[in-house]
């Protein structure tokens, strides 16, 4: 796999306006680029709620904190 194989999500993750952390995914690009999906907003929003969890940024009901989703264009 070439580095154009992969194509990246950026999710940023907002407690206000202030900046808590942003995460980078990784999806990858299949050979036949006619398959290709992007994970769901959902998705990409349940990841980041892991990881802000697992670093201890913040917590269920994660009340206050937002989240901009960047697709690659």
């Amino acid at each position: 796999m070439t580095r154009t194989d992969m194509k990246t999500v950026w999710v940023h993750c907002y407690e206000g306006a202030a900046l808590l952390r942003s995460y980078d995914f990784g999806v990858p690009v299949p050979a036949d680029e006619r398959a290709f999906r992007l994970p769901t907003r959902e998705h990409l929003e349940s990841e980041a709620k892991t990881n802000l969890t697992t670093e201890r940024l913040a917590f269920p009901p994660y009340t206050g904190i937002s989240f901009k989703i960047d697709y690659p264009r």
